[in-house]
């Protein structure tokens, strides 16, 4: 069995070069390590994320801003990082969503006036709202990468960054016939040290 290696992840920069156009953004970032240790699958950790013209650059933000783990961690393991569409999409799309399952709730009660026909008509009425306003109101994904990475690699404390490559989610959630290569959407920059 490997000895245990204390590392501090941080988050130095992520660049999207397809998001260039917009002036900012606003993402979700989830950051996982994958089997850090014996009997440990996996810690995540997320933060909110801003990008200014396709970059995200976290060297001179505050420690707390850009700390993604402190961890011990064992022989090989993986680090990976997945970022949502933009929140305020996603906001917008649970707007809609609360609004289509008020208006399904007053279609049902607005039924409810026409007899026995209207209670059945009320009570799928009132089902279809809570389907949608129960829906999962998780953002989807954008983008997501990973690597592999060796505790023993940080045998002293001067920090090293990595570079996790990002790909499209949804490329790489598509089914293919054949296996196409995935293009790389971004990278993300992210400093590990010895404690």
């Amino acid at each position: 069995m490997s000895a245990k290696t204390d590392l501090e992840f941080t988050l130095v920069s992520i660049d999207l070069p397809l998001r260039r156009h917009l002036p900012q953004s606003t993402h979700l970032l989830s950051a996982t390590l994958l089997w850090p240790r014996v009997s440990i699958a996996r810690k995540t950790s997320e933060q909110e994320v801003r990008f200014r013209k396709g970059v995200c650059n976290m060297e001179t933000a505050p420690w707390n801003e850009r700390i993604l783990f402190k961890e011990s961690t064992e022989g090989v393991f993986a680090l990976a990082i997945s970022l949502t569409v933009s929140v305020t999409r996603m906001h917008l799309r649970t707007f809609r969503r609360a609004l289509a399952g008020y208006a399904l709730t007053a279609a049902g009660a607005a039924m409810d006036d026409f007899g026995p026909a209207g209670e059945v008509a009320e009570m799928s009425m009132k089902a279809m709202a809570k389907m949608v306003n129960n829906a999962s109101k998780d953002p989807e994904l954008y983008a997501h990468g990973a690597i592999d990475l060796n505790a023993a690699d940080y045998a002293t404390n001067a920090p090293q960054n990595v570079k996790v490559k990002l790909y499209s989610a949804l490329d790489l959630m598509k089914v293919h016939r054949r296996m196409a290569e995935i293009p790389q959407i971004g990278v993300a920059v992210v400093s590990v040290r010895r404690l």
